[in-house]
């Protein structure tokens, strides 16, 4: 059991005794494209900038900081997930043939990779699921049922942190202008996202 490993890397894993190809099962979370820029956003600002002025940690504040940093990104759209969904095979190649691959192209790529490492997707909107999918997987025998339950049943976190990114997103949502800038931003992520939660719900 390990975290934060890429897909692939069950290619250089063998087992202990008998040298044979390990059994390997990825699982991947996924959380929705608006709340992850978000959440890292203010994460981020929180680093930065610390305990300043009311009004710049206010919401119209952050939302007055929050546009005008995706104004400055108004070309690239953001695109960060098929770096966790590509293989190391995959990255070594493109290096070694010098291969600069289209935004279209990672995301295919990402796309099959899901299918094809049989990865188990949970998405953290749907975490109750996303647990029963995890319990199915590692507890065979039940024998951790009550655990998974009991986790299953807890409210998202109420923490100031996630109050505020529910705020944030909510006024994004709120404003038309706002979230058609940040739609077209993030529209590569959520191609991405979209994908794995149509994986989820099949596996669900």
């Amino acid at each position: 059991l390990g975290g934060h490993i890429p897909l692939g890397s069950d290619a250089f894993w063998t087992e202990p005794t008998t040298n044979k190809p390990m059994d390997t099962r990825y699982v991947v979370f996924f959380r929705d494209p608006l709340f992850r820029y978000v959440s890292q956003f203010l994460f981020a600002r929180q680093l930065r900038e610390g305990n300043k002025t009311r009004a710049s940690m206010s919401l119209p504040g952050v939302l007055a900081d929050i546009e005008q940093t995706v104004h400055k990104h108004k070309g690239p759209k953001r695109e960060k997930l098929s770096n966790f969904l590509m293989t190391p095979a995959q990255r070594n190649w493109a290096a070694r043939e010098n291969v600069q691959w289209t935004v279209e192209r990672r995301l295919n790529i990402s796309q099959a990779n899901l299918i094809e490492h049989n990865v188990l997707v949970g998405i953290v909107e749907d975490m109750p699921a996303s647990l029963r999918l995890m319990q199915d997987l590692m507890d065979g025998q039940n024998k951790l049922a009550g655990a998974y339950q009991f986790y299953a049943k807890q409210q998202p976190s109420s923490s100031q942190s996630s109050s505020k990114t529910r705020a944030v997103v909510d006024a994004i949502q709120s404003n038309a202008t706002l979230h058609s800038l940040f739609q077209d931003y993030l529209k590569h992520e959520y191609t991405i996202y979209n994908f794995a939660l149509h994986l989820h719900k099949l596996q669900v």
